[in-house]
């Protein structure tokens, strides 16, 4: 059975130069560059193949024309990067000028959940009857609206007293890691601190029991030293802005 085979037309950069017929209306003419890379034309009956654009050329020159174009109504373009390419860091930098978020999506939904924990704090006072009193639990101290504690509002409220002494204990929190904290999703979140204490007697506090939360839940328990501690609270955290907080308590 014989077999077709098709052969274009096709010659060296050179060869192409010197052809002074022109490539037929519709015909492919292959152009073999020096870099081995082949390159194409199609003739339209009239123009030389030297005259001829490139197919590509069209192409980049669309492409180049877009960028120009998104560049007048998006973010500032930055030299040497595409529109598109920018407006994607756009989105991921902070309010700081640093990228923090690992993309655009991760930058999203730190939005969405900002907003959704704004509302929830709201939300609170929103549906809530006028503020009425006040409640204490676990050293924290909240503001009541009836019978609803607001959760939102607590404050931590550290005293003791000594044994028989009539005295007070005192301890201290201090901060190594500064606050706020911005993280990008892939960060390890090692929060430092240094802790000390005076019981009622006057000696020194070396040890206390410590309670971790995170927006309101309980995370974790453990104990702080004197001195320089730190907890790492990386799988705790999520997506937006979360409120760490640290309750310290001596027997």
């Amino acid at each position: 059975m014989a077999k077709l085979v098709i052969q274009h037309r096709r010659g060296t950069t050179e060869m192409w130069k010197e052809f002074q017929t022109p490539p037929a209306d519709g015909e492919l003419a292959i152009e073999i560059c020096e870099d081995g890379i082949r390159r194409y034309k199609i003739g339209d009956g009239r123009t030389l193949f030297k005259d001829l654009e490139y197919p590509t050329v069209k192409i980049e020159q669309a492409l180049s024309e877009l960028d120009a174009r998104l560049n007048t109504f998006i973010a500032i373009p930055s030299p040497g990067v595409t529109a598109i390419e920018n407006e994607v860091i756009d989105i991921r930098t902070g309010l700081g000028g640093s990228i923090i978020y690992g993309s655009a999506g991760d930058a999203v939904r730190a939005v969405d959940q900002n907003v959704e924990d704004l509302r929830r704090s709201l939300n609170q006072f929103i549906n809530a009857d006028a503020v009425d009193g006040l409640h204490y639990e676990d050293s924290m101290l909240y503001l009541k609206a009836g019978d609803k504690i607001l959760e939102e509002s607590g404050v931590q409220i550290v005293s003791g007293s000594g044994g028989g002494g009539g005295g007070s204990s005192e301890l201290k929190i201090g901060y190594i890691t500064t606050s706020p904290v911005v993280v990008t999703p892939n960060d390890i979140v090692v929060l430092k601190f240094t802790f000390s204490g005076v019981d009622s007697s006057g000696d020194p506090v070396l040890q206390a029991n410590a309670t971790w939360k995170v927006d309101g839940q309980t995370v974790a328990y453990g104990t702080v030293k004197d001195g320089e501690n730190e907890f790492d609270v990386t799988k705790y955290l999520k997506i937006g802005t979360s409120k760490v907080f640290l309750q310290v308590e001596d027997d």
